[in-house]
């Protein structure tokens, strides 16, 4: 199906796939450096048309240059902050020469609001430059201190849908998606758990979808990452693990050491295990390795004394949409005390977040509440023990 885009001052053109409307005012001093655009649309529909978009497995597509692109990724970084704080003109001349737009855009899906997207410019062949990723900020004045970031699009299946449904629902501070297939530069090895090249966001400590996890979240910020694995056709160790597997990133304690704090974690193994999902919480299986050690946003997070979910599910939650709307439930009743939809398809126009989340612990008892409520009355259950 295909639908026009109105631009303002251009004309008619033909888009695919994503259904937003587009118009775009210039400043009369910065026309051609930063046009300010404006989108309105459903979210969920733009990430994953983003994700469709993106270079492949092989495809060389992910581009870094030890020389400059450090000190760009920071710069970048550093308008995003601007533009959190509100400084979307200073923002947008910054990103400009960057090949980033900022669009101001108005999400009409379930919640509705408005957001600050920061994507890559296509090039006049239609292609990006150089892939370094989707981020979304909330504008919303309170939104809540929480991060949904999406490392493997495309490799990861449906895990940026899931990334962007928990973003949306529990009315998160940031979104964040890989801009490539995590092995868009080659495979290191038969192993997909030794280091990756540079296009594996969840192994490349040097890269802008780290700067913007370091520049966007804070000790008191609870990120979340939920990824992927198959039981079959992959590494033959993970043949052993559960359903989901939960994990911070910190290392599995040596013989006779106590485990390491895990904070949380055991809270989300509870609800997911109420929705009938097998779930550990490593490193309490030996013999599953998603443990998520090399991941620089844990370790990152997990230094500044904040909370790091790193949640993969198995091949077969992620395929069907009941399931894994369940694994995005659980994950906010635990951190946040709502219920989402009850197991219901992730397109469905209207939500539960207002019915009863119970949990073994109580924590989520008596959650009446909206969504996109206000995160201020709630903060010391987004952060409890």
């Amino acid at each position: 199906m295909t639908m026009p885009w109105t631009v303002r001052g251009v004309g008619i053109i033909t888009a695919t796939a994503l259904m937003v409307s587009l118009a775009v005012s210039r400043a009369p001093s910065l026309a051609a450096a930063a046009p300010t655009l404006r989108e309105s649309g459903d979210l969920t529909q733009l990430v994953l048309a983003y994700e469709r978009s993106l270079p492949w497995r092989n495809s060389d597509g992910y581009k870094w240059d030890e020389s400059s692109s450090p000190r760009q990724a920071r710069t970048i970084a550093d308008a995003a902050v601007t533009a959190r704080h509100g400084d979307l003109a200073a923002a947008r001349r910054a990103l400009a020469p960057y090949g980033y737009d900022l669009v101001e855009f108005t999400h009409t899906g379930i919640g509705g609001g408005r957001h600050l997207v920061l994507r890559e410019r296509p090039q006049a062949n239609g292609k990006r430059a150089r892939n370094w990723g989707l981020y979304v900020l909330n504008q919303k004045p309170r939104a809540r201190d929480l991060a949904f970031e999406a490392p493997h699009p495309q490799f990861d299946t449906h895990t940026p849908e899931m990334n962007i449904d928990g973003y949306l629902r529990g009315g998160a501070a940031l979104f964040a998606m890989a801009g490539t297939h995590r092995y868009a530069n080659g495979k290191p090895g038969d192993n997909p758990y030794e280091l990756s090249l540079d296009s594996d966001m969840a192994r490349e400590p040097d890269s802008l979808f780290q700067q913007m996890h370091e520049s966007l979240t804070r000790k008191s910020t609870d990120v979340v990452q939920l990824h992927g694995f198959a039981r079959q056709g992959g590494n033959s160790e993970n043949s052993q693990c559960e359903d989901v597997v939960l994990a911070n990133g910190a290392a599995r304690p040596s013989s006779g050491e106590p485990d390491r704090p895990r904070p949380g974690l055991r809270q989300v193994a509870d609800q997911l295990r109420l929705r009938l999902l097998s779930t550990t919480v490593w490193p309490d299986s030996t013999s599953c390795p998603l443990g998520a050690t090399s991941n620089p946003q844990g370790k990152f997070t997990r230094g500044i004394g904040g909370r790091f979910f790193h949640v993969e599910s198995e091949r077969a939650v992620r395929d069907s949409p009941e399931v894994r709307a369940k694994v995005v439930d659980a994950v906010l009743c635990a951190l946040l005390g709502i219920k989402g939809r009850s197991g219901g398809p992730l397109t469905r126009r209207r939500e539960s977040v207002g019915r009863r989340c119970t949990a073994p612990s109580g924590r989520c008892s008596g959650a009446e509440r909206e969504a996109g409520e206000d995160s201020a009355s709630r903060a010391d259950a987004a952060h409890g023990p």
